[in-house]
């Protein structure tokens, strides 16, 4: 529990002082959030739709000619 505070309080004080700081609406700072959220998860998301590729290169056995 402890990790998880610590990794999404931070994001959720930013949302806080930006809407006490700019006065903004309700739908705009869930689109802040909701960007910070798709960039935070970026490198993992890219790391899933480029994995499926390298696994099926990396698991298709040899042609005869080739040797490990």
């Amino acid at each position: 529990l402890l990790g998880v505070f610590v990794s999404r309080a931070p994001r959720f004080y930013l949302l806080a002082l930006f809407g006490g700081i700019f006065d903004l609406s309700g739908p705009v700072l869930a689109g802040i959030f909701l960007a910070m959220l798709f960039l935070v998860n970026l490198p993992a998301l890219s790391k899933i739709l480029v994995t499926p590729k390298v696994r099926d290169n990396q698991t298709s056995p040899p042609s005869e000619g080739e040797t490990s």
